[in-house]
């Protein structure tokens, strides 16, 4: 109903144009107030934060679309 086909050739690029606008939202925002060291996704998202501010970028993340939420692991 929502998002795209798996196996679908858009459907890496869509989710890759939907992961750029949420990161420039984070970055212009100013939201997190915190520069990663290390940042890296593909399909999932690995970041470095301290664990005193892990609840709060959670929460950032997933306050910019209800459609898509993230989890800690």
């Amino acid at each position: 109903m929502f998002g795209t086909p798996m196996g679908l050739p858009l459907s890496p690029i869509i989710a890759e144009l939907a992961l750029q606008d949420l990161e420039e939202k984070a970055s212009l925002l100013n939201v997190l107030n915190y520069s990663p060291i290390y940042y890296y996704y593909v399909d999932d998202i690995i970041m470095t934060a301290p664990k005193n501010r892990i609840d709060n970028i959670l929460k950032t993340f997933n306050s910019f679309h209800s459609r898509m939420q993230f989890t800690v692991d």
